[in-house]
């Protein structure tokens, strides 16, 4: 048996490529709710599965440019790892 719970946490950055799944984002964190998300380890691949609050968002828009996000959020208990195909 393991004892405890196993969480985490996660922070990062993009460009906005869809203003759907940002406002998904951006609602949950006003809002306080749980975002479930999947991400990618990029050194090793590995994909991870998990719902988490998101504590901070912050929007940058550039000049003639594309928006960018950043990100960080804690999970709300534990982590999956998907195996990918």
């Amino acid at each position: 048996d393991e004892a405890g719970m196993r969480s985490g946490s996660i922070s990062g950055e993009g460009v906005i490529s869809n203003d759907d799944n940002y406002e998904i984002m951006e609602g949950d964190f006003l809002s306080n709710l749980l975002t479930c998300l999947a991400f990618i380890n990029v050194k090793n691949g590995k994909i991870y599965y998990g719902c988490f609050k998101i504590t901070a968002l912050e929007l940058t828009g550039e000049y003639a440019g594309e928006a960018t996000y950043s990100m960080s959020a804690e999970s709300s208990g534990e982590i999956s790892r998907i195996l990918a195909a």
